[in-house]
């Protein structure tokens, strides 16, 4: 689909097509997702992002969009929008890493950074501040992070067991880093007054 529909998509900005005939966005939803999905996974494999959640983000922003009747070709729309949130994700997901691997040197520090006792005490005191955090958050968000930095699962096999979206675990986890880091600032703040 992606090379074949970048022609079409130019052949249409010079013929102006008669809008598809569909009478709601989950029609279109019904008629075009899976599609989209198998022209996402062809183009740029499994993931990740996964195929699937771009393809539903690339609907949701369809939805928010509202009319649809001044796009030309539809089809050409999706790819070009499923294309662009790929991207977006995949930015997202480099961000995300880049705050995980800042994470663990807050907790591990350079090579040798617990060479005194000092710092053994205080990297103790670390640990006890998250697992007060990881006690205090909400059951599912502890699940899916526990899942994910402990157990080591993709965000994919743990929205399957506990029945959630991959964007859902994300969150999750995302907002347990912040818990965490809160209570380590917290702590931070408190020692220097």
């Amino acid at each position: 689909m992606g090379q074949d529909l970048d022609e079409r998509l130019e052949a249409t900005t010079v013929v102006a097509a008669e809008p598809p005939a569909v009478s709601s966005i989950s029609a279109l939803y019904q008629k075009h997702f899976r599609k989209l999905v198998s022209d996402l996974t062809s183009a740029f494999g499994l993931g990740p992002p996964d195929p699937e959640d771009v393809a539903q983000r690339t609907f949701e922003q369809l939805l928010k969009r509202g009319d649809i009747a001044n796009v030309l070709s539809l089809e050409a729309f999706l790819w070009r929008a499923a294309k662009n949130n790929r991207l977006s994700q995949l930015r997202s997901m480099a961000s995300a890493k880049r705050r995980d691997s800042a994470l663990e040197t807050l907790f591990l520090g350079s090579p040798g950074y617990l060479e005194s006792p000092e710092r053994v005490l205080e990297t103790r005191e670390r640990i006890k501040l998250t697992l007060a955090a990881m006690d205090a958050m909400p059951s599912a968000r502890r699940k899916a992070f526990e899942m994910v930095r402990f157990d080591d699962m993709a965000h994919k096999d743990v929205a399957k067991i506990m029945g959630i979206s991959r964007p859902a675990v994300s969150k999750h986890v995302a907002k347990a880093m912040r818990d965490i880091v809160r209570a380590l600032e917290a702590e931070d703040a408190a020692d220097g007054s």
